[in-house]
């Protein structure tokens, strides 16, 4: 997260930031609502005095919560908990919302207070009356409400990206007179949700913003694609040029144990590698798809021979897409709106996983991270820094199985083939392509993945690349 402001008030002593959101990739397609910067005393029984209002939202699927409090911030998105873009806002008793006291799902998070995580389970408790403390007298995620009094609540609590108790995401209360109570994450004293914190004063940046999403939210996924570029949960990127067969996803859990395995294979392309192959086990079923220009694919090692109607493995459907000659598309429907997709543009692959959820993911481990906060663990759950190391970590080993139906390039216990930066560097520099001209190749990719599309244009002096994307 990258700071682009920071003005100093030579008249008071404090600097006020603003954070770029278009750095957290979550926020893709996010439309903004409301924009707020709250007073320390705010008064708002009869209307909220947003800096900016825009309600001509119609239907939108997703909602999220952007809060800056100083350097502190906490972007967290879930599935719409209303279809009346109104009732997003600050809960006041002319709004018209009412009370609002609910589960969240598809909670996403990215924070540096608590951290990051996706598809995470939480809760909302959003009114503008008085309320009780929940279990054992401690004002939390369990608050009783009230039908009278005016202190008001505008709270989401969250399950911890790292841990399993239900923690505060974000906390703004005390808003219909006085001082108000703010806070990120729990309370480290006194009340986890910052009721009587009365601490607004303390800050001196105190901004938020409500935002809707109506299709692709936080499009571009996590997963492996490209020169080969790799997304863990919390869209983490790093490359990894190793060529060998690699564990992208392993869950040994899954599916009432049957199990999950994702396995990509990379393959050298000059000085650079790319992914070649992908393939997807649950159970004893297998998914695999290579790229080309005619439909190549194989359930079972049985090859498809382009029948592509009613595809399943392990009970799990598999929906055929042809996009173009040169690109096709396979989703392996998990439910629930969760899947994971396989791309394919000539000759690359690409992998993504959609709305991965913490009731089928879980224990996730590879070249992914630990799901859901991605972190960078080996097989042994120590955490590894270097890439190169990380990525050898994770190639699949010989003892585990092989999820393709033939064997090629580098092979357990051969290390992976990992070209040399030096050489990489030189074919990047000797590339005969401008960067204007991927620049204008790569114009319809989303910004998250926008200089990702132009290196692997320049990599492979090849504007067509740009379509793996």
């Amino acid at each position: 997260m990258k700071i682009i402001s920071a003005i100093v008030l030579s008249c008071a002593a404090f600097s006020s930031f603003a954070y770029d959101i278009s750095e957290i990739a979550d926020s893709t397609n996010y439309d903004l609502v409301y924009d707020l910067d709250i007073p320390n005393n705010p008064s708002f029984l009869n209307g909220v005095d947003y800096s900016e209002t825009h309600l001509g939202h119609e239907s939108f699927s997703r909602i999220a919560y952007f809060l800056e409090l100083d350097t502190q911030y906490i972007w967290i998105s879930m599935d719409a908990f209303t279809t009346n873009v109104e009732y997003t806002g600050v809960p006041c008793h002319s709004c018209g919302q009412g009370d609002i006291q609910d589960d969240l799902n598809n909670v996403n998070v990215d924070s540096n207070v608590i951290g990051s995580g996706n598809g995470l389970a939480g809760n909302i408790e959003f009114w503008p009356n008085n309320y009780g403390s929940g279990d054992g007298g401690i004002y939390d995620d369990s608050d009783t409400r009230s039908n009278g009094g005016s202190y008001g609540s505008m709270q989401i609590h969250v399950d911890d990206p790292s841990g399993s108790d239900r923690i505060t995401g974000f906390a703004f209360n005390h808003f219909n007179g006085g001082i108000a109570d703010l806070g990120i994450g729990d309370r480290p004293t006194s009340h986890k949700d910052w009721t009587f914190a009365n601490n607004a004063a303390t800050y001196s940046y105190k901004n938020l913003k409500v935002y809707v999403c109506s299709h692709d939210c936080g499009e571009s996924g996590v997963g492996a694609y490209g020169d080969p570029h790799i997304k863990t949960w919390t869209r983490e990127q790093f490359d990894f040029h190793g060529i060998c067969d690699l564990v992208l996803v392993s869950n040994a859990k899954f599916f009432r144990g049957a199990g999950l395995d994702v396995h990509i294979r990379t393959k050298k392309m000059r000085q650079w590698s790319y992914v070649d192959s992908a393939a997807i086990r649950i159970g004893t079923d297998i998914l695999e798809v290579r790229g080309s220009e005619k439909s190549n694919f194989w359930i079972n090692g049985i090859e498809g021979n382009g029948n592509t109607d009613k595809l399943s493995i392990s009970e799990y459907p598999i929906q055929y897409y042809r996009i173009s000659k040169k690109s096709e598309k396979f989703i392996v429907d998990l439910g629930n709106g969760e899947g994971i997709v396989f791309k394919t543009w000539n000759s690359f692959v690409s992998v993504k996983v959609e709305n991965p959820k913490k009731d089928k993911f879980m224990g996730s481990v590879g070249l992914m991270g630990r799901f859901p906060e991605g972190t960078k663990i080996g097989r042994d759950n120590s955490i590894i820094e270097d890439i190169n190391v990380f990525g050898q970590e994770w190639q699949v080993l010989s003892s585990e199985q092989n999820l393709f139906h033939d064997i090629q390039g580098p092979q357990h216990p051969q290390h992976c083939e990992i070209p040399s930066s030096t050489d990489m560097r030189r074919r990047l520099a000797e590339g005969i392509l401008a960067v204007e001209d991927a620049e204008k190749a790569c114009i319809g990719v989303g910004l998250e993945d926008k200089d990702l599309c132009i290196f692997d244009v320049m990599a492979t002096n090849d504007k067509s690349s740009a379509g793996a994307y």
